[in-house]
């Protein structure tokens, strides 16, 4: 399909590349205003969550410095981690649902007593 259409992120627009990928923007309404809304807005969320991850990564890493310097006990440095860790694990989440990279369910084999193949 890539010969066909592209993505331009800077635009948010499927870039059609020969005839089919013409039908196919066409036929899907792929340039449709609210599509390339919900892009450009998929964008930006995963622009701030890869921020927030990038900030609680070093949050973290501060945390074990301060716990090794022994500015913070065991209890804190425990506590704080354990938070911090919770935050990256729904960023990390966000990520992988907006980009596409979080694992798809298995389709269903039956539906209704029918056998879908």
């Amino acid at each position: 399909m890539s010969q066909h259409i592209r993505f331009e992120s800077s635009t948010g627009k499927m870039i059609t590349q020969t005839v089919f990928g013409k039908y196919t923007e066409e036929l899907l309404q792929l340039n449709d205003p609210t599509q390339i809304t919900f892009r450009n807005t998929t964008l930006q969320v995963l622009k701030l969550a890869s921020k927030e991850l990038a900030l609680l990564k070093s949050q973290a890493i501060a945390v074990e410095k301060a716990f090794k310097d022994g500015k913070i006990s065991q209890l804190d440095h425990d506590t704080a981690l354990q938070e911090i860790g919770a935050e990256i694990q729904s960023s990390e989440l966000i990520i992988q649902s907006h980009s596409g990279t979080e694992a798809l369910p298995p389709l269903i084999k039956q539906r209704f007593g029918v056998v879908l193949s």
